[in-house]
């Protein structure tokens, strides 16, 4: 059975939805808005569990690397992804931005030392997911790139989960 959700859009677009309600429905009436939002929304979800399975193999490569980070490390990595503190109001991508800048430039850490998978998901020698393949070589590397920034994410919350349950 078929759930209902309603969906929110700016003005301008109803208005043009309106304006092109003729067109929009196709010949014999065979394009229906809601076949183009459920499209659009599967679209969406398969580029999210791409996003999670390489956040997820993040976090296990981060678990496993958390021993080789000394306490005051793993200690700023929990306070940065914390949700209270400091830097609660911060967007998850504002979080990562500040790790990475941290570790990568101000610790000068190697990021293939860092990130043991990063550098083999960026040149498409490991594909976790196939929604990362496409046709076009800029719109894969695009894909590759927002997989790898999924995978450091993950990485990060590994090894704060493993020093939460080290404390």
């Amino acid at each position: 059975m078929a759930k209902r959700i309603s969906i929110t859009i700016p003005d301008e677009m109803y208005q043009k939805i309106q304006d092109l309600k003729e067109e929009m429905t196709g010949k014999g009436g065979n394009r229906k808005i809601s076949k183009i939002y459920q499209k659009a929304i599967g679209e969406a979800l398969v580029e999210a569990e791409s996003s999670r399975t390489h956040r997820l193999e993040g976090k296990k490569d981060g678990e496993l690397s958390a021993p080789s980070f000394d306490d005051s490390d793993k200690n700023y990595i929990s306070r940065v992804l914390d949700s209270n503190g400091p830097y609660q109001k911060w967007s998850r991508y504002k979080k990562v931005e500040e790790l990475k800048n941290h570790f990568e430039e101000i610790k000068k850490i190697n990021i293939a030392n860092l990130y043991p998978k990063f550098i083999d998901i960026m040149d498409g020698k490991i594909e976790l997911h196939d929604w990362v393949r496409a046709e076009d070589d800029q719109i894969a590397e695009d894909r590759r790139s927002e997989m790898a920034w999924s995978y450091v994410e993950g990485f990060y919350e590994g090894v704060r989960d493993h020093h939460t349950r080290k404390r």
